[in-house]
Formats: C-alpha cells, structure tokens, sequence
C-alpha cells in the first residue's frame, strides 16, 4: 500500500526517488519505487558504505537530470565543461568551459545546447561508454569562425570559402582597391610636363587611330580610345554583355565565376533562406588576346580593356535543393598605358607614345566599369562545366 502511494504520488507530481537500503530492509518495495519513478536503489551494508553510495548517488541524479531543459543531462555538461569527455574519434573536448548546465543556450546564439551537441553512447567490455558528437559548438556564436553564425550556417563546423561573405545591401558593388591603386598614381603624374611638338603630333596620331579604328571592325576600342583623347578622366562605362557575347574568353570567365558562387551559396545558405552574399576579392574577368574564334571581336575588345577582374553580389534563396539567385556581375579595369613601352597602342601610336599624351595632359587615363544583371535557377550540384544538366541563366532587364 505504501509502496503504491508513494511511487502514483511521485509519478504524478514528476518526481524521481532514489532510494537506499541499509542492512536488513524490504528491498523489493524500495527497488520498486525507485524504478517506478526513474531513479534507483542502492544497498549498504553497513553506514560505513553509506559515503560512496552518496557520491555514486549524486553521479546518477545528474545522469538523469537535465536541469536547463536543453536534451544534455547535468552530468554530462559537466564532464564537458571539464574536459573530461571525448568526441566520438577519441579526441579529447577542450575550451568548452562555457558549457552551462543551468542554461539551455550556453552561447545565446539561439540554439539550444541539445541541438549543438548529442550525447552518444557505446556498449564496450560490459559498460556503457559516452561521447560527444557535435553538430556546432554549444560554447561559439560561430564555430568554424567564418563570420556566418551558426544559427544561419548550414555548414556550421566548416568554412565556407573565405572569397565570399554575407551582406545585406543586394545593390552593393564591391570595392577594387587595386583600380583605386592605379588610379592614384596615374593622377600624381597625370600634367606634370608641359607639351611640345612633338606631342601634339602624337595626339593626331592617336586621333587618326580613331578613324582608323572605326572603320576597322573595331567600334569598343576606337571609342574608349576617344574618351581617352577626350581628357575626361572619369569612369567609362563598357556593355559587360556584349564583352560576355563578344568574346569568348570572357564568356569562359564568366560561367567559370558563377560556378564558384553558386558553390559558395550552397556552403551559405540555409533551407528556407534568403541571403545576400558578395565577393571580397576580385576574380579574373578576362584575360584577352588578339587571337579568338571571332579575330576582330576579340582583338576590339583586347585593345578595350585587356586583362580585367569580375566581382559580383548576387541575392539567393534556397528551398531543399533547389536555388534561385540574382546576381549582379561587376567588370573592373583601369584604361592605362606603360611608360616607354615601345609596344604599339595602336597602327600609328605606341603605348610609350600614349602614357605621354597622359604625361603632358593632352589625354587622360580612367577606370572602367561594367556590370551585367542576370538569374540564375539550378539544383544543388549543378554546374556550367558540365555538358548536359546545367544551370538556368537569363538576363535581367533592368
């Protein structure tokens, strides 16, 4: 009767009883109530042993409470906030001293502790052996430390690609700090010497190189050269999609650039997520030459902006396996020529000849810019190197 009172009593009111018998007791009633309500019984001899059962006790009793609620018993927050629990590979858990067992979200990033971190066990030799494995570190907002935190990271324990960062400005364009470079000295020397004849024989030189231009197949070269000769000086702005369209070498580029941002949008990018995410480096945009499969596209483009770097944002939303994003695709360049260069700028001019005009003020060098707006539809592991099953891309009208 006592037995079943006390055991519907503690059931009732979530109570776990733990029970000791000393000597000569009943012991069937004790185990009873004990395993009715979650806990256990123990049994001593004597009081001698009453102390190691008391500590054995305490053990149990946080093996089995979970005081913050969070899926981790007291007992074992607190063999990993002292190092002594293991990983599930043997090594050892360490700087987790943060861990608190009297708070389900030890680091407040929003994730209860029991969802960072499980509790495992493993039957060896007749005992029980507990380990961790990790999903996320419990004690870090950001445990791979790649500035995206856990709680938006769907690779929380591993970086994503350094290249690539979370914004929230969809319109951002990053920054070129090496076109700012360029432009810096190029306006330290830009009029430092007066012109003499001979430069202005260089300028109808040039101007004539125009004309010739034009006529030649090769309208991009012949205007950006006249925005040149014109002294402007301020940003000129290229069709980022006819150079796309135009040449090949740019168009390989360019796939080749979505492809690594769509990996790192799959690194990024949460089931159920939007996010915006740019470049903090620049990539290669083009490397041009005079030889392609359309020569005179090619080589009016070469003479346009030569080697150039690409950036991009782009705005992606993920849903299972499916991905949408916007993405904007910048091109950067700075329209310069090399001093004393004896290489031709041109059929009548060298690049020596050109950074002179510079030099004297005649003309003026200046960055470029494009930029190409375009959405792209694929399925996790899609890819533009692939011959079939490739992702969806089309332009944006802006």
């Amino acid at each position: 009767m006592f037995s079943s009172y006390v055991t519907q009593t503690a059931v009732d009111n979530k109570i776990v009883i733990y029970t000791v018998g000393v000597g000569s007791v009943n012991t069937a009633v004790l185990t009873n109530i004990a395993q009715s309500t979650g806990g256990g019984y123990y049994s001593a001899s004597n009081f001698s042993q009453l102390e190691g059962i008391f500590d054995r006790l305490q053990v149990d009793i946080d093996l089995y409470k979970d005081s913050d609620s969070d899926g981790i018993s007291d007992y074992h927050e607190k063999k990993i906030a002292s190092g002594q629990l293991r990983l599930g590979n043997g090594v050892p858990i360490t700087n987790f001293a943060s861990l608190n067992y009297l708070n389900p979200d030890s680091d407040g990033d929003g994730i209860p502790d029991g969802q960072e971190l499980i509790i495992k066990s493993q039957y060896v030799k007749d005992t029980d052996i507990y380990y961790c494995y990790l999903f996320s570190n419990p004690c870090k907002i950001d445990s791979d430390g790649d500035k995206l935190l856990d709680n938006e990271d769907p690779t929380p324990l591993v970086k994503h690609d350094s290249r690539f960062e979370r914004i929230y400005d969809p319109k951002h364009r990053p920054v070129n700090e090496h076109i700012i470079s360029l432009q810096e000295e190029s306006d330290k020397v830009y009029n430092t010497e007066k012109p003499g004849l001979n430069d202005y024989w260089i300028y109808q030189k040039a101007s004539l190189t125009v004309e010739g231009g034009a006529i030649a197949q090769m309208p991009q070269a012949s205007a950006a050269l006249l925005y040149f000769l014109l002294n402007i000086g301020k940003t000129y702005t290229i069709n980022a999609k006819k150079l796309i369209n135009d040449s090949p070498n740019a168009k390989n580029h360019f796939y080749d650039n979505i492809n690594q941002m769509l990996a790192a949008s799959e690194d990024m990018v949460m089931d159920g997520k939007t996010m915006v995410i740019t470049t903090n480096t620049p990539f290669v945009a083009t490397t041009l030459s005079n030889v392609g499969s359309d020569k005179w596209k090619e080589m009016d483009w070469w003479y346009t902006i030569g080697n150039s770097s690409a950036a991009m944002t782009g705005t992606v939303t993920c849903s299972g396996e499916e991905y949408t994003m916007e993405l904007n695709y910048f091109i950067d360049d700075f329209y310069d020529w090399e001093k004393g260069s004896p290489l031709k700028g041109g059929p009548l001019v060298t690049d020596g000849e050109m950074y002179r005009l510079h030099e004297v003020g005649l003309a003026k060098q200046f960055p470029v810019e494009g930029s190409y707006k375009v959405k792209v539809t694929w399925t996790k592991g899609q890819r533009f190197n692939t011959s079939t099953n490739k992702p969806k891309v089309e332009e944006v009208r802006r």
